[in-house]
Parts: structure tokens; C-alpha cells; sequence
């Protein structure tokens, strides 16, 4: 009861004289205008399923003498012009999609009134629509069928359960819950049966009873006996590499033949599929609703390695014989895996000149990669070259000088000896300079120093008498 009164509205059509020679009447019709006798709702309450709804109008033997016009939500209000006329009804469907497509949601035809070019009111209820299908509509005596009904496009709900007749009822099977699915079995005698499947007034009493779903069954006899046919005695093995942790596929339908025809081709399995094998299995199905199978293997590999991204190269000064230097993090990714462990042959420190680190990957399957970074220790600082004693340095005219020398520093090499440019003449006095300079293993050259060298007379004169001393004069001479 409650799923109706959600669901049932009332269309109010106005009518008056339209056109000047009286032979027709403008209709307008609106959804909502107010509630079916019974509905406990408000006012205008309009499923929020509904897109468009269509109407037409019929004659007294029913044939569409006007319409369909169609209405678009939010606006559910049309106008049709009818030709005037007595017992004409108007038969109006809500849609589920726009323009009248999609499935027919609630469906009524209106009692009949007569147009005659003056006002009139038209209540219309409307009410859920049924829709019945078949596996098969063409079958042979004994042969045991599916049959599906809905409502208003839905498995039926417990307000609204389906009930089944046919004009052999004896055939019909136990209904599933709520009416949804029944099996109809086929009598002995031949020719066209018509079940029926309407919504239990028990449990829907606002549910027009005249709203039904009907299917036809044709019982022959002469009906192929014979199922579909592949034209492939078996299908060809499907290798597809992996693209995630499942793959799409999109399959080739295999050709099936049936002398009645074929109402489908389908696989047990659409995907996507995860790694490994599956085996689907294809139904050929034809009208009489007669089957045959044919499996295909499809199977699922993963030989991509996974992607290594391997930290930048890496340039590093020297600090000694061998250095120590921050690689950075590599990674590694895989589509079906994710992210995957890394490991390196990196040394726990590094000689002087290029490296090269390789970094590798492998994922569940055993697919490996790699990928490798150059790590490159320079030496570009320079000897330190230190006077040993002091610049400016003095010697004595006359006597040895004996270079008091230098020290070296280096940041890789040691034992370095400078070279010394430049010479010190101890017999002649004046200033010399030294030049000292050193290159060490890497080519870098050291800043030169220089010792100033001051060569000094250090003797004092010495004076000797002319003559004796003492020395004796007279008196008065010169």
C-alpha cells in the first residue's frame, strides 16, 4: 500500500472549446494536480524517477486519435488537441527517461467521457507498471521456460508482489519471493498460450486491476530440437599481459548457427580478470531457448619488470682515501604488484674517480630490473705548501746556505715534496727569492710560496797603524 501511495499521483485534464468550428478540444493535463482517492501523500507529490511522461487520446474502440504529446521534467504539463467525441479515454505513461524512453514506470488509461467542447474534469490514477519476459517464446510440448516479471521496471517489492496466470495454469511452476520469477511448463496440446502476471490486490488494492503484463507462448510441435551450433570446434587460448592486479579484456563473440535463429551469444565472464588462467565458458542460446556451450581459456601473465627510478648521479668531494656519500632512495613500481622492494651493490664507501651503483627490483612473478646510478668522488682541493722557519730568512756573506725547506698537505696524497725555483749567492750580498710550488696526484697545483732570502755582510772592518806605536816626534817640528 505505502510503495503506491509514494508512487501514485492524479492527472487533472481541463477541458473547454478551442476551436472556432467546435470540431476539437485543446486538453491540458498536468501531473499532480492532487491525489488519488485512498493516497495518503501530499499534494503534487511526484516520484523523483520519473523524466517524462507521454499522453494520447483513444476513440471508443480504441484506436490513438491523438498524440503522443510528452512532457519533460520538472514540467509535467502538456496540452493535446482531441478531436470532439463521445467516450473518449486518454491513456498516460511516465517514463524513466526523457523524450519517452527508458522503461515505463507507472501507466493508466482514464475511464471515458465525451468531448463536446465544453469544460470537463478527467481524474486519472496512475499505477505501477508490469513487464513480463520469457527465455524462450517459440517452444515444444513439455519444454520447461523462465518467466520474469517487474514493476515499474524493478525486481517486485513486498508492497506490490506479482501473481501468475496462465490459460494452462497447470504448468505454472512455485513463483519466487514476491512473484519476481516463475517456470511455465509447455502442455502436450500445441498452440499459443497467454500468461499473465498482475500486482496482488491484497496487498496493493489502490493498483488498477485492468494493469497487467502479458506474454505470449507459442507451443509447436514442429519446433527445432536441435541447439545452436558454434562454428569453432574450440576457441583459441587468450594471453594477455597483465595491466593491474586485474586486466579488462574485451572479447571477440564466437559464430554460433541455429536453423530457428539466435537470441544470444554470451560469456559466463565479461572481466576484468586476475592473474592466472580462467575459463570462460560461452552460451549460445537460439529462440526455442536451446543452449550449447563452448569454453575459452584466457590467461593472464605478468612478464613486465617492475620500473626502477634510481636516485640522480652524485658528484662528491674527496675527504680521504675513501669517502662516505648519501646515495638518495630509489624506487620501484609494478602494475600488478605495486610498490616493490630495492636493493643496491652500493660500497659502504667510495674510492676516488667513478662508481656506478646498480639498484634492482624484482616482483612476485620473478620479473627483474634494473637501474644504476654514477656516483663521482673528485679531488679538486688544492696542496697546502708551509715555509718551514722564517720569510724573510738571513745569511751571512760568505757562508753556506742550507734551504730550511717546506711542508705539504694534501687531502688524498701524501709524501708530497715542493719544488723550489730560484738560487741564493752567499758571496755577493743582496736579496734572493725562492719560489716553492707542488701538484699533487689529481693535477691540482698548490698556491706558490715564497721565502725571501737576505744575503748580509756580517764583518766587522778592521784598521791597522802605519808606523810604531808608540810614535815619537819633537818637540816644534811638524
Amino acid at each position: 500500500m505505502r510503495i503506491l501511495v509514494l508512487i501514485s499521483a492524479l492527472f487533472l485534464a481541463s477541458c473547454g472549446a478551442d476551436t472556432p468550428n467546435g470540431t476539437s478540444t485543446d486538453v491540458t493535463i498536468s501531473l499532480g494536480q492532487s491525489i488519488a482517492s485512498g493516497a495518503v501523500g501530499a499534494a503534487g507529490n511526484i516520484p523523483s524517477n520519473i523524466q517524462s511522461v507521454s499522453v494520447e487520446a483513444l476513440n471508443a474502440q480504441g484506436a490513438v486519435i491523438a498524440g503522443p504529446v510528452f512532457a519533460e521534467r520538472p514540467n509535467f504539463t502538456l496540452t493535446i488537441r482531441v478531436p470532439n467525441g463521445k467516450n473518449i479515454r486518454f491513456r498516460i505513461l511516465a517514463y524513466a527517461g526523457s523524450t519517452g524512453s527508458g522503461t515505463v514506470l507507472y501507466r493508466t488509461t482514464s475511464d471515458p467521457i465525451d468531448l463536446e467542447g465544453r469544460p470537463v474534469s478527467v481524474p486519472v490514477k496512475m499505477s505501477l507498471s508490469i513487464a513480463v519476459s520469457a527465455s524462450a517464446t517459440t517452444i515444444s510440448p513439455g519444454t520447461t521456460i523462465d518467466l520474469y516479471g517487474t514493476v515499474s521496471g524493478n525486481i517486485p517489492p513486498a508492497t506490490s508482489p506479482l501473481l501468475w496466470s496462465a490459460s494452462n495454469s497447470a504448468g505454472l511452476g512455485t513463483p519466487s519471493t514476491n512473484g519476481g520469477h516463475i517456470t511455465w511448463t509447455a502442455p502436450a496440446t500445441t498452440g499459443t498460450y497467454t500468461i499473465t502476471a498482475n500486482i496482488d490486490p491484497s496487498k496493493n488494492p489502490d493498483q488498477d486491476p485492468n494493469i497487467v503484463g502479458t506474454i505470449k507462448i507459442t507451443v509447436s510441435s514442429a519446433i527445432d530440437t536441435t541447439p545452436p551450433v558454434f562454428t569453432a570446434g574450440a576457441l583459441t587460448d587468450i594471453y594477455v599481459e597483465a595491466t593491474g592486479v586485474t586486466t579488462p579484456y574485451t572479447f571477440i563473440t564466437p559464430v554460433a548457427t541455429d536453423a530457428s535463429g539466435l537470441t544470444s551469444v554470451t560469456p559466463s565472464d565479461t572481466g576484468p580478470f586476475s592473474i592466472g588462467l580462467t575459463v570462460v565458458t560461452w552460451t549460445a542460446t537460439d529462440n526455442t531457448g536451446l543452449t550449447s556451450t563452448l569454453a575459452q581459456n584466457i590467461v593472464v601473465q605478468d612478464t613486465t619488470a617492475p620500473v626502477i627510478t634510481a636516485p640522480a648521479a652524485v658528484t662528491v668531494e674527496v675527504t680521504g682515501t675513501l669517502t662516505s656519500v648519501t646515495l638518495g632512495a630509489a624506487t620501484a613500481t609494478d602494475l600488478v604488484y605495486g610498490t616493490t622492494a630495492v636493493s643496491n651493490d652500493a660500497p659502504a664507501t667510495f674510492p676516488l674517480g667513478t662508481t656506478t651503483v646498480t639498484y634492482t627490483s624484482t616482483d612476485a612473478a620473478g620479473n627483474t630490473s634494473t637501474a644504476t646510478q654514477v656516483v663521482t668522488i673528485v679531488d679538486t682541493t688544492v696542496p697546502v705548501i708551509t715555509l718551514v722557519s722564517t720569510s724573510p730568512y738571513t745569511v751571512a756573506q760568505g757562508t753556506t746556505f742550507i734551504d730550511p725547506g717546506t711542508t705539504v698537505s694534501d687531502n688524498v696524497d701524501t709524501g708530497l715534496i715542493a719544488t723550489v725555483t730560484g738560487t741564493v749567492d752567499t758571496a755577493t750580498v743582496g736579496t734572493y727569492t725562492l719560489t716553492y710550488n707542488v701538484t699533487d696526484a689529481a693535477g691540482n697545483q698548490a698556491i706558490p710560496v715564497t721565502r725571501t732570502v737576505n744575503v748580509t755582510d756580517q764583518t766587522a772592518p778592521v784598521i791597522t797603524l802605519v808606523s810604531t806605536s808608540p810614535y815619537t816626534v819633537a818637540q816644534g817640528t811638524t
